[in-house]
């Protein structure tokens, strides 16, 4: 059942690397913002579905234990990096703030989907 998992997860961010390869074609001037858009979320959501493979071929109930640490954990890599980057990088914070919403949402609802087939 993980190797499904694994690759169900893999075709979701290898559409959604599509999705930013148009992204980036059509908008050539903000490649950089529309990259961390996509590589935050997607990131977070790797190391998600990592632990909590991991955890679920330990003991099912270790999941619960795992997406709530890896909630707090997520909201202060959020926080650091959003906030790292803006006194960091120079660069036009609206599309940053679109491309990170957008991924930002599927690749969690990719995540639910797979954390719903996990929990069956």
């Amino acid at each position: 059942m993980g190797y499904q998992i694994v690759k169900l997860f893999l075709y979701g961010l290898a559409i959604s690397g599509l999705i930013l390869a148009v992204a980036i074609r059509f908008f050539t001037n903000f490649k950089q913002e529309i990259f961390f858009g996509w590589s935050i979320p997607a990131l977070a959501g790797l190391l998600t579905i990592y632990f909590v493979l991991r955890a679920a071929n330990v003991d099912y109930k270790l999941v619960t234990n795992v997406l709530i640490k890896g909630f707090i954990i997520k909201m202060i890599y959020y926080a650091l990096i959003i906030f790292g980057l803006f006194k960091v990088y120079a660069f036009e914070p609206l599309p940053f703030i679109g491309s990170f919403a957008g991924f930002f949402l599927a690749l969690h609802a990719l995540e639910a989907v797979i954390i719903n087939n996990i929990s069956k």
